[in-house]
């Protein structure tokens, strides 16, 4: 039976992927700086230390500072963005602070699945930043070329349709741009990997 392990497992391992996933997500809502500005803003506490650095200014987070990080994502989260991503979050913390529970009893263990149950309910808003970096290679390259071809288009319809029109087409093909490019990303990403699979045990391994 796979063993609990909070450090690897959790700290150095699913939260090091949930915030990948979380930086990632805001970038492209261009909501980072709001994330970073309200992280960078909180005082510290009783068993909080502010980080001084931005997420991704450091190479390497120890499990101790994850840990310490984890105790603020989901609030700092929530005051950056309306998403369902914040569910997600929620219950991936609800999930791993039971898991440090010292002792527990059935419905602890049962909280724990639940939750863990609601955390892969709401997953897959995060899909697309499982992509491998040849696909979104691939991707890259291939809204690039659409992005001229609809640059073109755009052009050429200046000297046909009204002001409103041209906006309206733009619109419209930013749009199909962006249902592409999650297409293309979420064809071949997936949730398969170690780390993942692991936290799956947790409650049968308390059990």
């Amino acid at each position: 039976l796979v063993r609990a392990d909070l450090l690897h497992n959790i700290y150095q391992g699913m939260l090091k992927h949930l915030m990948d996933w979380v930086i990632s997500f805001l970038e492209d809502l261009k909501r980072i700086h709001i994330f970073n500005k309200i992280l960078s803003a909180l005082p510290p506490d009783p068993g909080f230390t502010p980080a001084t650095k931005r997420y991704r200014a450091v190479t390497q987070w120890s499990g101790k500072e994850m840990r310490n990080l984890s105790r603020v994502l989901l609030g700092v989260f929530a005051a950056t963005v309306t998403s369902q991503a914040i569910l997600c979050i929620r219950y991936f913390m609800d999930f791993y602070l039971i898991a440090q529970y010292r002792t527990h009893t059935d419905e602890t263990v049962n909280y724990m699945r639940q939750y863990l149950e609601k955390f892969h309910v709401y997953k897959s808003v995060f899909l697309q930043y499982r992509a491998g970096k040849t696909t979104a290679g691939d991707t890259q390259t291939t809204i690039q070329v659409l992005s001229s071809e609809h640059r073109s288009e755009v052009a050429s319809a200046k000297e046909k349709l009204s002001k409103t029109q041209v906006n309206r087409l733009q619109c419209e093909t930013r749009f199909e741009r962006e249902i592409l490019r999650v297409e293309m990303l979420e064809k071949t990403s997936h949730f398969n990997f170690p780390k993942m699979h692991l936290i799956s045990y947790y409650a049968d391994q308390i059990k």
